[in-house]
């Protein structure tokens, strides 16, 4: 009589990628990142310089004082000289712009498939 191997959880999240701050989270958030440049408002171009995020780390983050009010307080979407997608609310516009996208070129990644 063969025997069989089932392998752990924490094995099959490591052969796709899908343990915590592993391959997936790190392309996710390397996506998210490039997908939301073109939204992030920007006059200087200091908060889109201002990028802090860890990859791996599920968060994007943006250093700097006023990225917090550029966030909801921003100059309306379509005023800026450096791209009609920049503006206030970036983050929602991106994610209602991107989302599927992004959830499609994750799961093609870790070789399953995007579904709702």
């Amino acid at each position: 009589m063969a025997g069989f191997f089932i392998k752990s959880n924490a094995e099959l999240l490591a052969a796709r990628g899908l343990e915590p701050g592993g391959k997936a989270q790190m392309f996710l958030d390397a996506q998210v990142v490039k997908a939301t440049e073109p939204y992030v408002p920007m006059d200087e171009g200091n908060l889109k310089k201002a990028l802090g995020t860890a990859y791996g780390s599920g968060e994007v983050r943006y250093n700097l004082p006023y990225a917090h009010y550029q966030l909801h307080h921003g100059r309306n979407p379509g005023t800026s000289i450096h791209g009609a997608l920049r503006g206030r609310k970036f983050w929602d516009r991106m994610k209602s712009d991107k989302k599927e996208q992004l959830l499609q070129m994750l799961a093609k990644m870790v070789g399953g498939k995007a579904g709702k």
